[in-house]
């Protein structure tokens, strides 16, 4: 059963009192009824490059201590700028067509136990260090030798529409692609009810 704290203040008038209704299992992680771990992410840098070690802490505690494991998830997104240029032409034409490409859904990079060792007594709350590597498979670097059939059914219909279908069709065309790649780590932590609760850092993938 929920415990309420009523914070009464007497005013001067002696039947007259404001008082504040204040749920105290909500600050411990409790909403809607169930118990959620508690999760705080270190900050990191807004940009590493590949080869890099992303070293980060992780801090969580739940009530009553019933932390069942936790997860290190990754996801890659690239902002892609394409460019067409329309060769043949006397002033040759160009176009550029901006969009993101996304994993199709989180990978597991790391799934641990949780450990009572991990507690430790000046942060009331369990401790994790982490050392994540940037690996070359984060980054795309940019390419000139993309080839028509490559771009996304919308790309293609943009450029069709702007540069003249026929234009693409009969001319030669050189296709230029520029990205910035981003990943993101979330780290998810999981109680003995299966209440979950996650924090995600994000940084751009530079290349060497």
């Amino acid at each position: 059963m929920k415990k309420l704290f009523y914070l009464c203040l007497l005013l001067s008038t002696p039947w007259l009192s404001s008082c504040e209704e204040k749920d105290v299992l909500e600050d411990l992680g409790a909403p809607n009824g169930h118990i959620y771990p508690n999760v705080y992410f270190t900050p990191i840098n807004s940009s590493y490059t590949v080869g890099k070690s992303v070293d980060f802490e992780l801090q969580y505690w739940s009530v009553g201590d019933a932390i069942e494991k936790v997860d290190l998830y990754t996801w890659s997104a690239w902002d892609v700028t394409t460019k067409v240029t329309v060769a043949g032409e006397e002033e040759p034409q160009s176009a550029t067509y901006e969009e993101q490409e996304e994993q199709e859904e989180q990978m597991l990079f790391e799934s641990a136990p949780h450990q009572d060792t991990d507690y430790v007594t000046v942060i009331n709350a369990y401790r994790k260090n982490y050392t994540f590597q940037v690996e070359e498979g984060y980054f795309r670097a940019a390419r000139t030798d993309v080839e028509w059939a490559e771009l996304s059914e919308e790309a293609r219909a943009y450029f069709s529409e702007s540069l003249g279908a026929e234009a693409i069709e009969n001319n030669l065309i050189s296709i230029e692609q520029e990205y910035v790649s981003r990943l993101s780590l979330t780290v998810e932590v999981v109680n003995k009810d299966r209440q979950s609760k996650s924090y995600t850092r994000s940084f751009e993938v530079l290349g060497n």
